[in-house]
């Protein structure tokens, strides 16, 4: 084994693979569960995601200054699931360090498992309890006016309970998707986002929002109709639900530095600084009480967030409050299907 200036007694302690690495990925120094995660060929390989992790384009440099981390199956164990972040450490060399996650994958798969099979087992009683409400509110004689009032919200907390059983089951198959990336079928977002439009407007009601829709009509994506759809729909009615009655919402589907992207912006209540990292996050509510009154499932954004990353995309928040929020998503340039030309 190479020594690289390094103690090689507190590189051996510690409970995680170090690696030092230069420029071209070529390992100088290693310890010995480096070893253990990436096989005793190490000394042979370069740090090529290609043909080692299976993911394009490592570059530690670059990765070094992006602060990501890389998750990837080890390449000699392939039940074993490693975490892989990397930092500048002295002249053009870099700091590998490897966790084996494989427990905590473990304990996420089993809470996937466990909330999808809880999902479908309440789906049919909810169905079956909710068709007896709606045949029960069909009859008008009832003895008195708080036995109807007490139906109706029974139907109401029902209904609010199915939407959540369904968000859960779609979050549920979106994280258990074998595939990273979303298929790529022709979806002429224009007109999917004129239907979102069409359904924000009766989601507003006596509200009366100011919808405004501007939309390149030329730019389609490739992409999931069905996902799009959600993860679009969840942005656009979120707006609805925390922008005051009458203000306006502005909807825009354009290029921007030659990538399609989406912009949302509201007029509304606005978010604080310290809320919006979490925001995806499942059950996250930055109003508790304002997220419970507008019959909202808390699921939305963290649905939004899994359908981006299928399409190679990231949610990008940007508010002030009381002034209004802006969320917006850029997709890569080979999502795009085509440019189609306008009619003459």
């Amino acid at each position: 084994m190479a020594e690289y200036g390094t103690d090689k007694g507190l590189s051996e302690a510690l409970k995680v693979g170090v690696m030092v690495v230069n420029t071209k990925g070529e390992r100088l120094w290693w310890n010995t569960l480096a070893e253990t995660f990436l096989g005793k060929s190490i000394n042979n390989l370069k740090i090529d995601t290609e043909v080692l992790f299976k993911l394009p384009h490592y570059n530690p440099a670059h990765l070094a200054k992006q602060d990501k981390t890389i998750f990837a199956k080890s390449p000699v164990h392939d039940e074993q699931h490693l975490s892989i972040d990397t930092r500048p450490y002295g002249n053009d060399t870099y700091l590998v360090i490897i966790n084996n996650i494989t427990p905590k994958i473990r304990v996420e798969q089993m809470r996937r498992d466990f909330v999808a099979n809880i999902s479908h087992e309440l789906r049919t009683p909810l169905t079956v309890i909710r068709g007896y409400l709606e045949l029960l509110q069909e009859y008008k004689d009832f003895e008195n006016a708080q036995t109807e009032k007490v139906l109706v919200q029974m139907d109401e907390h029902t209904s609010r309970m199915q939407h959540l059983v369904e968000d859960l089951l779609t979050l549920s198959r979106l994280e258990s998707d074998k595939s990273t990336h979303a298929e790529k079928q022709s979806v002429d977002v224009p007109k999917l986002l004129l239907d979102i439009k069409q359904q924000a407007i009766a989601l507003s009601g006596e509200r009366a929002h100011k919808i405004e829709l501007h939309v390149d009509d030329n730019i389609q994506l490739l992409g999931s109709e069905k996902e799009l759809h959600s993860a679009f729909s969840n942005i656009i009615f979120n707006a609805i639900n925390y922008t005051p009655a009458g203000n306006a919402i502005e909807i825009i589907w354009k290029l921007d530095k030659q990538e399609p992207c989406l912009y949302v912006k509201d007029s509304g209540i606005g978010i604080d600084a310290e809320h919006i990292p979490r925001l995806t996050e499942r059950f996250y509510r930055v109003d508790k009480a304002r997220d419970e009154a507008s019959g909202g499932t808390g699921l939305g954004l963290a649905i939004t967030k899994h359908v981006l990353l299928r399409h190679e995309a990231e949610l990008q928040v940007t508010s002030k409050l009381g002034k209004g929020s802006t969320f917006s998503c850029c997709f890569p340039r080979d999502r795009m299907h085509r440019l189609l030309s306008n009619p003459a």
